[in-house]
Parts: C-alpha cells; structure tokens; sequence
C-alpha cells in the first residue's frame, strides 16, 4: 500500500493510510476476538472531498478502487498493476485538483 502511496504522491494528490481493525466477538472460538485489519489508501482533493479509496484484501490479489465521483464506482485492479490504479485515481480527480 505504501508503494502504491508513493506512486500517487508523485502526481502531486494527497493521500493517507487507514488502517481499520475490526474485532468480532465469537463464544465457541478459542480466539474470541478474530482481528480483520484492512488498509485503505485515501486520496483526497484539494477541497478536502475524498476522491478515492483504494483497499488491498488480504488475499484477493487485487486493489479494490472505490470513486465516489464516477458513475462506475468500484473497479477491482490486479495487485500487479499500480499504475492502472493512479491512473483512475488521476482521471478521478476533479481538472483544477490535479
């Protein structure tokens, strides 16, 4: 995800890492607090609006990319091809935010 952050960052778009722990609680586990961490880059215009959010599953093998401002909201891309991903992230953004 981080390699993915820089990629971005070098077009110059602002970006953040969340990491998400979500904990489930289960009576019949000898574990009875599972943790699903997930990561989540962010990627915000210059207005502060969130333009994208890209989340890696653990083993999907791909970068699921969320843009709230296209139609097409979801697209999954192959894990093996970044720049895809800044590629939607860059066509994502608003013309006087890039």
């Amino acid at each position: 995800m981080s390699d993915l952050a820089r990629l971005v960052r070098a077009q110059g778009v602002r970006t953040s890492i969340v990491h998400r722990v979500g904990l489930r609680l289960y009576g019949h586990r000898p574990d009875p607090f599972p943790r699903d961490d997930r990561f989540e880059l962010v990627v915000r215009g210059r207005d502060g609006g969130e333009v994208a959010t890209v989340t890696v599953g653990d083993r999907s093998g791909c970068f699921m990319v969320t843009l709230p401002t296209v139609a097409a909201g979801c697209r999954p891309v192959s894990a093996g091809r970044p720049q895809a991903v800044v590629d939607l992230i860059l066509a994502a953004l608003p013309k006087d935010a890039a």
